[in-house]
């Protein structure tokens, strides 16, 4: 984890004594999101990032405009997916050709090739453009988007460590206990459930009012 963690630094010297603007932060129901937001937000505060704005979905153009560098949320929705995230990050790379751009890790997903070709056009003719990805498959698509991509580990891991590691040894004669969560939303698996046992999700458990 320590290793995993490590890796962010790359990210550092990217930001370091500069005015970010920090956009797409998620305000809604994926908690997994969320605790990719509190990665994300240890790493500023650990390393001092001067982040000068934050932003959801709704963006005040006179902020990015002042900003050094625009920082764009990582996680699992880049592509044709969630279309509103999308076309938040390709209109402001449409808007700010020259300002230097970074793309928190991400995963691709395409349903669609022409949307894919038609979004790999517009990222590519940026000047500026740094797109970290957190898989494989996702850094071939990354390397047709610009020459500044890169593989690096969900920012969940700047959260590391949480707990010490004595608190994670079972007592003796302890059993094995197991939470099973599986995901109701598009990202739903198709696949049989594993556990013998009733499953959940977050919508069960947290509402709206909680978030």
């Amino acid at each position: 984890m320590n290793e995993l963690k490590s890796c962010h630094s790359e990210l550092v010297k990217l930001l370091s004594n500069k005015r970010v603007a920090y956009v797409d932060i998620p305000f809604h129901f994926n908690v997994g999101d969320l605790l990719i937001w509190q990665g994300t937000e240890t790493l500023f505060e650990e390393n001092q990032i001067n982040i000068v704005y934050r932003a959801f979905q709704s963006i005040n153009h006179s902020k990015l405009k002042n900003s050094d560098v625009i920082l764009f949320h990582g996680g699992g929705n880049f592509g044709d997916l969630y279309i509103k995230h999308q076309n938040l990050r390709e209109n402001i790379i449409r808007k700010y050709p020259n300002k230097t751009i970074v793309c928190l890790p991400q995963s691709i997903h395409f349903d669609s090739m022409e949307n894919q070709r038609k979004s790999r056009d517009i990222f590519s003719q940026h000047n500026d453009f740094h797109f970290f990805v957190r898989d494989i498959e996702s850094l071939e698509i990354a390397r047709t988007f610009t020459n500044n991509a890169k593989l690096m580990p969900d920012m969940a891991h700047s959260l590391h460590p949480l707990i010490d590691s004595n608190e994670c040894t079972l007592s003796l004669g302890e059993s094995t206990k197991i939470l099973n969560m599986e995901r109701v939303d598009k990202e739903a698996s198709t696949l049989k459930r594993r556990a013998d046992k009733g499953s959940f999700d977050w919508n069960q458990i947290v509402s709206s009012h909680d978030i």
